[in-house]
């Protein structure tokens, strides 16, 4: 993946994929390559949206090998516009973030300290 890009404001590949794989929305060749490009840069990928507080390689690539993996396989399924597909992929990274925040945030958890009362 390449990595020198940003998220577009306003954009959010949940409510995109949730469109795509309703019918709701129907992408045509532009706006399919659009996605793919997003998606082949780890900054815009579903990684990117989802893990801006976790630990990242200098090009933006999660150092997680399990979020890497599921990265690629979003792009993957985005540029076969496999759309219901990518959409369970985003949501593995969904689980896949949740989870590591929230050991990240147990692991900087400080030690309960007692306090004594002066007086």
């Amino acid at each position: 993946m390449n990595t020198q890009r940003q998220i577009p404001v306003g954009f959010d590949w949940l409510i995109e994929l949730e469109a795509l794989s309703s019918g709701i929305k129907k992408a045509d060749r532009e706006d399919a390559d659009e996605l793919y490009e997003k998606a082949s840069h780890w900054p815009t990928c579903a990684c990117g949206q989802l893990c801006t507080l976790l630990d990242k390689q200098a090009d933006g690539e999660p150092r997680d090998r399990m979020l890497k993996e599921l990265g690629l396989k979003f792009m993957t399924d985005i540029r076969e516009e496999k759309w219901c597909v990518a959409l369970k992929t985003f949501k593995s990274i969904e689980r896949r973030t949740a989870r590591l925040l929230k050991l990240e945030l147990s692991n900087d958890v400080c030690p309960t300290q007692s306090v004594s009362s002066v007086g």
